[in-house]
């Protein structure tokens, strides 16, 4: 896993998350489209070890449904806050 020592610029982040929706057509998801998705979920982190569970759990879904198409953009951020709950269990 991947370990930030500083939390990024929120373009650096935006730049991040178009990345990981390129597969993905952009529609609308729950009122939102999957690049502000996962945006929003990289914003949150509290520190740059939150971070970089983040950004890994963002990544390991991107890994697990890149190659399903536009029907898994619910899949994908299921996965994301899933991978990340896992991450963070103590």
């Amino acid at each position: 896993m991947q370990f930030f020592e500083d939390i990024p610029s929120r373009d650096l982040m935006k730049a991040e998350a178009l990345i990981l929706a390129k597969p993905f057509t952009p529609s609308d998801t729950e009122g939102f489209i999957l690049p502000d998705v996962i945006l929003d979920f990289l914003a949150l982190a509290s520190s740059p070890h939150d971070y970089s569970r983040r950004f890994h759990a963002a990544h390991h879904s991107f890994d697990c449904h890149a190659d399903k198409g536009d029907f898994a953009q619910t899949d994908f951020i299921t996965t994301m806050h899933s991978t990340y709950q896992f991450l963070t269990k103590e």
